[in-house]
Formats: structure tokens, sequence, C-alpha cells
């Protein structure tokens, strides 16, 4: 069972995951990615090499290197695993690739947030801020947990992140 860990700095924040998740959950295989053109990972992702993804924050998506709100780019590789997507993968071939939808059982997706919920301006640019700015921590987290999965998440992790929250997140989705 190989588990994909997505994160633009795999040798700072990725690496931690991976770290994290080998310490409580030593039967599995972890590969990092920075979710980087050409997005290599996708062919693999597809055929079903992987048990599971773990998405922090990814390098890139579709057609786009910067967005408005960095979380956009997690946003983005969650929906277009979870609903499918046709994806630009080379600057200069003009290459596209199509990402098969998948089902919560069939490829279990966990959202690490990298950030304080706290900080509304580090949420993605659709995510509802007049909720962020109403309710207090408690009642955010519990938003924040159901609007990642209403858009196609397992498990959401929120910084700050213990191992043992990791660790919950990953049996989750292991069991099902």
């Amino acid at each position: 069972m190989t588990v994909l860990v997505i994160d633009k700095d795999t040798n700072g924040f990725g690496r931690k995951i991976v770290e994290s998740l080998k310490s409580t959950n030593p039967g599995l295989e972890y590969e990092l990615s920075p979710g980087a053109k050409p997005f290599l990972e996708l062919q693999d992702i597809n055929d079903g090499k992987y048990s599971a993804i773990v998405i922090g924050l990814p390098a890139e998506c579709r057609g786009s290197t910067k967005s408005e709100h960095d979380s956009n780019v997690a946003v983005e590789w969650i929906e277009a695993l979870r609903f499918g997507a046709v994806w630009e993968v080379d600057w200069t071939k003009s290459g596209k690739y199509a990402i098969r939808e998948t089902t919560k059982s069939s490829l279990p997706i966990i959202y690490v947030h990298r950030y304080s919920i706290m900080n509304i301006d580090e949420f993605p640019g659709d995510f509802p801020d007049v909720y962020a700015n109403r309710y207090g921590q408690g009642r955010l987290k519990k938003f924040v947990h159901k609007w990642y999965k209403s858009i196609g998440c397992n498990c959401i992790v929120l910084t700050p992140w213990e191992p043992s929250a990791l660790a919950e997140a990953m049996n989750e989705v292991i069991n099902g």
C-alpha cells in the first residue's frame, strides 16, 4: 500500500508529513511529489498505484503556477482527483492529461491545511469568508471540515497538527 504526499516543500513540510506517517503507520510506503508540471504522478494515480493521497500545498495546478490564494492550488488538486479534469501538463507541447473521476473509497484524500484557520487570507478564494468573520474558532473548525469534505476530501488535518491527528486521519481512510 503506497501513499502519495503532494506538497511543494518536499524537503520541509512534505517531509514532515511523511516522517510523521512513517512513525505512526510504518507498514505503508510513502512517496513525495511537489505537484508540479509535467505532473508525472497523474499517470500513476490514474493507474491505481496509490491507495491514498495526502495533499498539503502543491506547487502548481492546471494551467497556472500562481493564484490569488495559494490554497486554491490544493482545492484544484482535490477537485480534479475527485471529480475528474483535463489538465495542461506541458507548456511547450500544449499537452493535456485527463484525470479520471474517483470516489472517496477508491482514492481517499487527506488534506493538511498548512496555516492557522484563523487567518482567512490563507483559505481558497471561494471559501465563504463571511462565515469565518462571524463565528468563533470552534464553529469555524467544524465548518472547515465540512467544507473540505464537500469538495472531495475524506479527512482534514488542521495546523497546528500533532502526529496523532495525522495518524488518526490515515487510519480513518485506510479502514474506510
